[in-house]
């Protein structure tokens, strides 16, 4: 080993360490700054980073790695979801589209990315485990890849991902909605789903196009929501915590009652998964149709529920549904009796006496 040099003046804070690099002991401990070869970017890189360690913290990379990026973005969005902040649906979606991000290029510097591979990270995420993704959800992928990349300005980088990772355009997505069939639940095709339904599922699929719920609203309902006794919900939407108050009808009231639990009314082993799974193999166990997502149930609520006699604030207002206009701010009450007008008439339509077609 060379010998060891000498402070390049008296007032240098560093000494040379036995292990060839300037270094310094802070809060107990060694910290190395650079070879004995390089004084002055060893001096410079200690006052760089000297703030932090004199505080506890660890220094920022000088050269951040997508690692780092996806680290300090799930890191965030994990203490929003644990303040409640952030359901658990959505944490889940980043991390999904998180975990394409790292198996692209996890090691990968954030200073060296180009447009191409962004825009291969693109075609990643249209990838799923066994085929191509859907439009639609390679559109929600791309919205959260963008939050990622955004993020990356709290770490003092910046990305231009804006092109690369771009939505879908609009014209696409009516063009894909076009070629669908409707997403729609005849009444008797509900019926029929219902007197097939056993268990806990029959309550869950009656919440469903009585009340306009998602399998995670089902999942999350606890006791102390539901009043039996006179047959409503006042459970707010998990996705957004708006305020909804909804009439039960006999037929989700009785469900329900074969279903209430200690603190949750279902069983702590459903999950927006599993429900969703379950819908569709009884629903393709005794027909087959297009319409086979538990979802549909609530846009079959929404549909027939604008054919009664009351108005969309009212329909909003079981749905969990806002609106930015002046009419919502004002709005300080929807009447439990426009409620039970709006989920009679769903029911009147489920029960087959209201015939649609006759409108």
């Amino acid at each position: 080993m060379s010998k060891k040099p000498k402070k390049p003046r008296p007032d240098f804070p560093l000494f040379a360490h036995d292990n060839g690099q300037w270094a310094k002991k802070i809060l107990g401990r060694f910290q190395y700054f650079g070879v004995w070869n390089g004084p002055q970017a060893a001096l410079e890189k200690y006052q760089k980073e000297r703030d932090y360690l004199y505080t506890g913290q660890q220094p920022p990379a000088d050269t951040y790695k997508i690692s780092d990026l996806l680290d300090a973005f799930l890191g965030r969005k994990h203490r929003a979801h644990q303040s409640g902040e952030l359901s658990e649906e959505t944490y889940s979606d980043y991390e999904n589209t998180c975990d394409v991000i790292a198996a692209w290029g996890k090691h990968r510097a954030i200073k060296s990315l180009t447009f191409g591979d962004l825009d291969k990270l693109r075609t990643a995420l249209g990838q799923g485990k066994t085929k191509k993704l859907g439009v639609v959800t390679l559109k929600r992928r791309l919205t959260v890849a963008r939050m990622v990349f955004k993020h990356a300005g709290k770490l003092g980088e910046s990305v231009d991902y804006a092109d690369a990772l771009a939505a879908p355009s609009a014209k696409l997505l009516r063009k894909i909605e076009n070629q669908r069939d409707e997403r729609l639940f005849t009444a008797e095709q509900i019926r029929q789903v219902v007197k097939n339904a056993k268990g806990e599922m029959k309550a869950m699929i009656l919440l469903g196009i009585n009340c306009g719920f998602y399998p995670i609203d089902c999942c999350a309902l606890p006791t102390n929501r539901v009043d039996l006794n006179n047959g409503w919900h006042t459970f707010p939407r998990t996705k957004t915590e708006m305020k909804r108050r909804c009439p039960l009808w006999p037929e989700t009231v009785t469900a329900l009652k074969k279903a209430t639990n200690n603190g949750k009314v279902f069983d702590a082993n459903w999950n927006r998964h599993k429900m969703a799974d379950e819908f569709r193999k009884l629903v393709d166990s005794f027909y087959v149709k297009h319409v086979t997502v538990f979802k549909h149930l609530r846009h079959t609520f929404e549909t027939i529920a604008t054919t009664a006699d009351v108005s969309q604030a009212v329909i909003d207002s079981i749905m969990g549904w806002t609106r930015q206009d002046m009419a919502s701010i004002y709005r300080q009450k929807v009447f439990d009796t426009q409620l039970m007008t709006c989920t009679n008439h769903v029911r009147l339509w489920y029960l087959g006496k209201v015939n649609l077609d006759t409108f």
